[in-house]
């Protein structure tokens, strides 16, 4: 009982406070007109605002749309955000939901669910069940349940319909059949099809029918290859064909060169690319003119070749006798007159390499017209080293002889002019034969074949032939005949004759002629 007086006694006191408060507010209320105020973002001014005062968006505003959160099954619409309300009706629009519900033939259309609608037609779709396929389409009952109203969406197409892509054409055998897809409604072209290595589709191929190398592809030039007489011609490797003609250049193995005109193949050019005298023939000797000294055998002319020493043989004209060596004097760098002091001279240097070993102590030398016998060779370093220096003296005896008696005399006899002057090794040995036959044109490099005793011509010229043996000669005057037998020999290219010569002398004791004098053998003709 004492709880409730006390509880009573608060209650009184309460609201007697609150009455005290509530007046002290409106004798605290602002007295600013609230068209001075304005309104935040979200908010609109009170109807008669003019009228009210206040100093804050409550006192003088009311909330916007823009200022509400849309509820579940609402979507919020910016065209409301100046509507002043505060709920979904006036705020929002309705979405569609599972809520709608569509009628036979159609279903909720996901391309709007959670989008803006409340009506069958906002949110539903009719599906393929509706529609009707017109003609060139049949019914996909797989897409019945599908949305859809036209006939790509719920129809199958026959192939007459079908676009084929780059590199297909139309297959007319198919044209009323269901197909939708190059596979089954297009042949593929040869232009799309990968040839192998080697190969290539041809342009004119390009828009026939096929899938295979043998129906689209032909042979490139890089895969082809050549035949002897054949080379690969580079520059056609990317160009079509399959024989020689097409892929490959003549060789000079194809070509025949004209022996009569003086070419001849070359073994080393048959593979080389040509088919002309110029790019794959070598000229033979025929084409040659042998230098003089020289002579041109036909067995010759048919050679591969240009030089004297393969076209030609040669010939005696400028053979010089082994047994002969002969020359002009020689100047050397600070001597062209030989004799004004000392017993040498000079002979050129390449001679002297070649062979100085003929020149033999005691042969005897010619040098200017006057014989002289070799003493020495030698080659110095100082001013005569450009030439071979003969050492030489007048008697025989002192050829190598240091005696005193020799050495006071090794002077020349005459002086000797280089370039004037000749000399000769050994005169009066050997000399060139005299064949009145083939004159100039003896074959031979060699004493064998060109060269004959010196005493022949002597005989030829001071003595008479024996005819008959020297028996038959005179015998008071057996000194001036002699008499020949010959043999037959190969002297190089020719067949020559050569004879030994006897001179005749008389036998005293039977008091005849006898062929018992001095044998010459190797003379040449007579």
């Amino acid at each position: 009982m004492k709880h409730w007086v006390i509880l009573g006694i608060c209650l009184c006191v309460a609201v007697e406070a609150s009455k005290i408060s509530s007046r002290n507010q409106q004798l605290q209320a602002p007295t600013s007109p609230c068209h001075k105020w304005k309104c935040g973002v979200g908010w609109f001014p009170k109807a008669g605002h003019h009228e009210l005062f206040g100093l804050s968006n409550e006192a003088c505003c009311e909330r916007t749309c823009k200022l509400w959160t849309c509820g579940f099954g609402y979507l919020s619409n910016e065209a409301y955000a100046e509507n002043v309300a505060q709920d979904d009706q006036l705020c929002c629009d309705r979405i569609c939901s599972d809520e709608i519900k569509c009628p036979v033939g159609h279903k909720k259309n996901p391309a709007v669910m959670r989008l803006a609608g409340s009506s069958i037609e906002e949110c539903c779709a009719p599906t393929c069940w509706l529609f009707e396929c017109p003609k060139e389409w049949s019914t996909d009952h797989q897409k019945s349940q599908s949305i859809g109203n036209t006939s790509a969406e719920c129809c199958k197409g026959h192939c007459s319909l079908h676009n084929c892509s780059d590199g297909y054409v139309a297959d007319d055998t198919v044209l009323g059949e269901l197909g939708n897809t190059d596979h089954e409604c297009c042949h593929r072209q040869c232009s799309i099809f990968t040839c192998p290595l080697g190969f290539l589709v041809h342009p004119e191929k390009n828009a026939t029918i096929g899938n295979s190398k043998e129906e689209c592809c032909e042979p490139l030039c890089s895969s082809f290859t050549c035949g002897f007489g054949w080379a690969r011609n580079t520059t056609a490797n990317r160009e079509f064909g399959n024989t020689s003609e097409a892929c490959c250049l003549k060789t000079c193995a194809q070509h025949n060169c004209d022996l009569s005109e003086g070419w001849a193949n070359s073994s080393r050019k048959l593979s080389l690319i040509g088919e002309n005298v110029s790019a794959c023939c070598e000229p033979t000797c025929r084409q040659h003119s042998c230098s003089d000294g020289w002579l041109g055998f036909k067995k010759t002319e048919n050679v591969s070749a240009q030089t004297d020493d393969d076209c030609c043989f040669k010939t005696c004209k400028n053979y010089t006798c082994d047994s002969l060596l002969r020359g002009k004097v020689t100047a050397s760098t600070c001597v062209s007159t030989w004799g004004v002091t000392g017993k040498r001279f000079g002979i050129e240097l390449d001679t002297y390499n070649r062979f100085s070993y003929k020149f033999t102590t005691g042969s005897p030398i010619m040098a200017g017209g006057v014989m002289y016998y070799v003493d020495d060779m030698q080659h110095h370093s100082d001013c005569n080293k450009n030439v071979g220096l003969v050492y030489v003296t007048s008697k025989k005896e002192c050829a190598g002889n240091k005696s005193q008696e020799c050495e006071s005399g090794s002077t020349l006899t005459h002086q000797l002019q280089a370039g004037q002057d000749e000399w000769s090794l050994n005169p009066g040995s050997l000399q060139l034969v005299a064949d009145p036959i083939l004159g100039d044109e003896r074959v031979g490099k060699s004493d064998y074949a060109c060269c004959e005793p010196t005493h022949c011509q002597l005989l030829r010229e001071n003595k008479t032939f024996a005819e008959h043996g020297c028996e038959s000669a005179d015998k008071d005057d057996c000194g001036k005949f002699y008499y020949r037998f010959r043999r037959k020999r190969q002297i190089s290219m020719n067949v020559g004759i050569t004879w030994t010569a006897v001179e005749c002398i008389r036998d005293e004791r039977f008091g005849i002629c006898k062929n018992g004098g001095k044998r010459t053998t190797g003379c040449g003709w007579f």
